[in-house]
């Protein structure tokens, strides 16, 4: 098993690798990519800090809080999955890129609407149907309105993780038997780790057992590896999305692929 010095010079190389490609972004959020260019710097930006919070979080033995990341990292992770098994089979990239964008802005919105509308109701104020909500919403940005309403709540539905797990199952587990079992450890997991977010017995007994546990680095090192795994596969899966754009990419593509098969050889 790879060590954590082992593992953080495995990230060290990823990063080293990808951030020649993070200094060409001004000119990628310019061009005729930018939708997609933001999509997928979004999303390594922010799994980068998830992965990076439980690495800053192991010399504090906070098992508990890392699950509760790590499982926040695969949410993002099955999120962008969508995106990229929806991206590949649309011959615009960008526009497929601000569509979802789009969507996921409405999405975010609504829910807060949704809130405060309740809220309302809890203080005896107006309060709004849901359909009043929506239209009204839908109807105070050009960006929504360049799609149908039932075209946003349609990709809305679809983003919820039981639906994600549902086409990668469909799409990738039937045709790609390497990412296979990379793909149910993440899905397992991810249903594993929902006791943590929600306070169930089964988190509860698991942070008990790590208190009396004689190797805590052992299984803390291993969510780090899982975490490190997880964004480095984000990473390459952009830059074969970029890559339509710049087939140099395809370079780093390749290299980041051989660090990561370092982990895979060393488990």
């Amino acid at each position: 098993m790879l060590g954590l010095k082992d593992l953080r010079s495995i990230n060290d190389e990823i990063s080293k690798e990808f951030d020649i490609v993070i200094n060409d972004l001004p000119d990628l959020l310019k061009n005729s990519s930018k939708y997609t260019s933001e999509i997928c710097f979004m999303f390594i930006n922010t799994t980068d800090a998830i992965k990076e919070s439980i690495f800053n979080m192991i010399s504090s033995n906070n098992y508990y809080a890392i699950n509760i990341l790590y499982r926040t990292l695969l949410e993002h992770f099955f999120r962008f999955m969508y995106y990229f098994l929806n991206q590949i089979t649309t011959s615009d990239t960008d526009i497929y890129a601000h569509k979802f964008r789009t969507v996921l802005d409405f999405n975010d919105k609504m829910l807060i609407l949704k809130s405060k509308n309740h809220l309302s109701k809890l203080n005896s104020q107006e309060i709004k149907t849901l359909t009043q909500i929506k239209e009204g919403l839908y109807n105070s940005d050009s960006n929504y309105t360049n799609y149908e309403l039932n075209e946003l709540e349609k990709i809305t539905k679809e983003l919820t993780i039981k639906n994600i797990i549902s086409l990668i199952e469909k799409n990738i587990l039937k045709v790609n038997p390497i990412l296979e079992d990379f793909l149910r450890q993440k899905i397992v997991h991810y249903s594993k780790l929902s006791s943590y977010v929600h306070g169930g017995i089964f988190a509860h007994q698991e942070f008990i057992a790590f208190e009396f546990d004689s190797n805590k680095i052992k299984k803390l090192t291993v969510i780090y590896g899982l975490a490190l795994q997880t964004t480095a596969f984000i990473k390459m899966n952009s830059l074969l999305i970029l890559s339509e754009k710049n087939p140099e990419y395809l370079n780093h593509y390749f290299k980041i692929s051989t660090s990561i098969f370092k982990m895979v050889e060393n488990p």
